[in-house]
């Protein structure tokens, strides 16, 4: 069965029982308009460009292309600053530009978990930022991880740093110094919940999980990372807890948030899952790339309330989302960014936050950018600051600087 979805004067657009796209072109220029989207689509997906839809089939003769789903429009809620963003990312990181960048080609993907852009006939292919810098620069990636259980009994959060090395998955030791144009490095934060002993055990299991899952996914696709990618293992993950609960009733009720950021080349992309967070620090701006799943966090994005106000909001801790096997698919948020030189990429369980405000960590890196400390020195003195202001909660923080 198929759905028309739209009967324009330059196409008609249809759904089919599986959910994917038939657009058939029509009126001035359909031979040229259909070419021209063929060809962004083919090299937005060489670019590895995730929020946009993936071309399955077409015709030259015909005028039609099959295309994947990318979800509902959203014109009528998006706001103009996110609508501009998208498209600014769609431009600096992919090399397109839009013809069109209204609301109007924007929609949301809930399978996908994020906005998508639509609608390429008229668009144009730039020089691709990715493959510009890939080809100048060789980045080089320093780090340094450390937990500290604060005055808990146990220490609920676990972290990993993973390498890939000629397809084998294995365990960074700290401080490693790793080409980001050889091989992908994946770091990632558990913050475990459930009680009773269940967080901790959590938190160890999604990171163990997490090696084991990176292991039995083709080569190609580490080395061709996505925002899909990273979706897949969030829900891979989700679902072995899931599993593991099944088996064993003792399990039941414990979780964990999640944080992992995977890097390649010259490519960041970030997922997470609760209130485990990645920052970016670039030109003296801290800037958080993740999304806390609390109504308390989505108040103050809003500017409903001011961070005095979020940090004594007595459901600040109530998270609408984490990996804890009650539900059959989790939706992180994710990010993407082109890396630069210098950059500080800080990963961090919820315990840092609960001790420093963000003006104090984005001075702590301020002045490890303009010191000749290690990222090994800023990274305990982010955790001993947090542990003077509030050494209730463990905390646990990964920090990678990327250098030419």
């Amino acid at each position: 069965m198929i759905k028309p979805l739209k009967d324009g004067i330059r196409s008609i657009v249809k759904v089919d029982f599986q959910g994917n796209i038939h657009k058939t072109f029509r009126g001035t220029d359909r031979d040229k308009r259909h070419a021209n989207e063929v060809l962004v689509l083919q090299t937005l997906e060489a670019r590895n460009c995730p929020n946009v839809p993936r071309l399955l089939d077409y015709d030259n003769e015909g005028l039609w292309i099959l295309t994947t789903n990318c979800g509902r429009p959203v014109e009528a809620t998006i706001t103009r600053k996110k609508n501009d963003q998208l498209y600014k990312e769609l431009e600096e990181n992919y090399g397109i530009k839009h013809d069109d960048p209204e609301p109007r080609n924007i929609t949301y993907s809930q399978k996908l978990g994020c906005f998508c852009i639509i609608d390429f006939e008229l668009a144009e292919i730039l020089d691709s930022p990715q493959e510009e810098l890939t080809n100048a620069e060789t980045l080089n990636l320093n780090w340094f991880g450390y937990s500290d259980k604060g005055q808990k009994e146990n220490n609920e959060d676990s972290w990993r740093a993973l390498c890939s090395s000629q397809s084998i998955i294995r365990r960074s030791t700290l401080g490693e110094s790793w080409n980001l144009c050889q091989a992908p490095f994946i770091a990632g934060i558990a913050d475990g919940m459930g009680g009773g002993g269940n967080g901790d055990l959590a938190s160890k299991y999604l990171m163990d999980s997490l090696q084991w899952e990176l292991s039995k996914i083709d080569s190609k696709y580490l080395e061709a990372p996505s925002k899909d990618l990273l979706t897949r293992i969030c829900n891979d993950l989700n679902s072995k807890l899931k599993g593991a609960q099944a088996a064993n009733d003792e399990l039941r009720g414990m979780g964990a948030t999640l944080a992992l950021a995977f890097l390649f080349k010259n490519q960041l992309i970030s997922a997470n899952i609760g209130d485990s967070r990645v920052y970016l620090f670039r030109n003296e701006t801290l800037t958080q790339l993740s999304e806390d799943h609390s109504f308390a966090w989505k108040q103050l994005k809003k500017g409903e309330i001011n961070e005095i106000a979020y940090r004594q909001h007595p459901r600040r801790s109530i998270l609408f989302s984490s990996i804890n096997g009650s539900q059959n698919h989790v939706y992180p948020s994710l990010s993407t960014i082109i890396l630069e030189p210098a950059d500080l990429i800080l990963i961090c369980s919820d315990g840092l936050i609960d001790g420093l405000w963000e003006k104090h960590i984005r001075q702590t890196l301020l002045d490890h950018m303009t010191s000749d400390n290690s990222v090994e020195d800023t990274t305990m003195q982010l955790i001993a600051k947090a542990r003077e202001a509030d050494p209730r909660d463990d905390c646990s923080v990964i920090l990678l600087e990327v250098e030419k």
